[in-house]
């Protein structure tokens, strides 16, 4: 314990935080290092879980070294901060001590079905729950875990550590089902139905924002809305997000009148390429009324819709002679106009 303090108050307390923003989850890192300083690890455990209930796990096997730590200040003239360290004791002493994690009532009453147990769906799961959803884990493998479980070895990350992590998620009141494949122990189609009411959308769109899914998840070969089978070479960009471009039925028309607006003050090169990033973004949401729009690429729909295939952040960049960086600047650009008139 006397390592650990001493390791924690050679951090700066940076006003800055580049840990905080170069980590994935944007864990508060000064925070919990602060209480880690004081002794007060039950709180570090508190700040951690606010971003994070994978800590005992990200702890030992997280690049730290390109992420958080790649960027502590320390490291400029010494040794970083061992975050890594710092973060996977929190968690094993919280594990070990039995440290509740925070819940709330926000969603109380709602109930959520979180297909696959890897890292993503216990993080989806436990956040769920903690906001007070009843959750379903279905998991095709034995075990929870998913990758962390199966794709990294013992030697690297313990099982044991893996079990106490899965049993702590769990015990927020998830109900895990185990041994349960898509297409074989439940049926998607039987689904559609019951999704479609809750989400208040067609059937229709659900099947399509299910395939999309589907695709950024796994890169497989699925069926389109025709019966055909599409070769999928990526899923829609990951990099690529509008900012303000929630849309519902009420705020509809006035989202896309102001998009149209800033889409018609660009430069004629530029058009093309955000053309194509906003209609993938957008064309669950567009109907044929909508078509009036000068933004909206409806040959590019057409040809997505028929084949299957959503093109890459790379495809649009190569497509345009561009590369992904000056590709990501214009999008970031497009962005902050946007973001101004909404």
């Amino acid at each position: 314990m006397e390592n650990i303090i001493d390791e924690a108050n050679r951090c700066l307390s940076c006003k800055v935080r580049p840990c905080s923003k170069a980590c994935p989850l944007g864990n508060d890192i000064p925070s919990f290092i602060k209480q880690v300083k004081e002794n007060n690890l039950e709180e570090a455990f508190k700040i951690l879980t606010q971003t994070t209930v994978l800590g005992a796990i990200c702890g030992r096997v997280c690049p730290h070294f390109k992420q958080c730590m790649g960027s502590c200040v320390r490291g400029i003239k010494s040794e970083p901060i061992n975050i890594g360290n710092l973060e996977t004791y929190i968690f094993d002493n919280a594990l070990q001590k039995n440290y509740k994690i925070e819940t709330t009532n926000k969603i109380e009453g709602k109930k959520v079905a979180v297909i696959g147990g890897g890292p993503s769906g216990l993080t989806c799961a436990a956040f769920l729950s903690m906001n007070g959803a009843k959750v379903t884990i279905y998991e095709k493998q034995p075990k929870l875990g998913g990758i962390t479980r199966y794709g990294i070895p013992d030697f690297r990350l313990p099982r044991e550590v893996i079990d106490k992590t899965v049993e702590k998620i769990l015990s927020l009141g998830i109900e895990a089902k185990c041994n349960q494949t898509l297409g074989k122990d439940y049926e998607l189609e039987k689904l559609y139905p019951k999704l479609s009411e809750a989400m208040q959308l067609p059937i229709n769109k659900i099947r399509e924002l299910v395939r999309l899914a589907y695709i950024r998840a796994t890169g497989d070969n699925v069926t389109n809305e025709d019966g055909e089978e599409g070769d999928i070479i990526g899923g829609i960009p990951s990099n690529i997000d509008i900012e303000g471009m929630f849309i519902n039925e009420e705020n509809k028309k006035q989202v896309l009148d102001k998009i149209e607006k800033v889409f018609n003050s660009l430069q004629d090169r530029q058009k093309s390429l955000i053309s194509d990033i906003l209609t993938i973004k957008l064309w669950l949401d567009l109907d044929e009324t909508d078509e009036k729009y000068s933004f909206i690429n409806k040959d590019a729909i057409k040809e997505w819709k028929k084949s299957g295939v959503l093109p890459t952040q790379r495809e649009i960049a190569g497509k345009y002679e561009r590369n992904e960086a000056s590709v990501s600047r214009t999008v970031k650009d497009f962005q902050k106009k946007l973001k101004k008139e909404l």
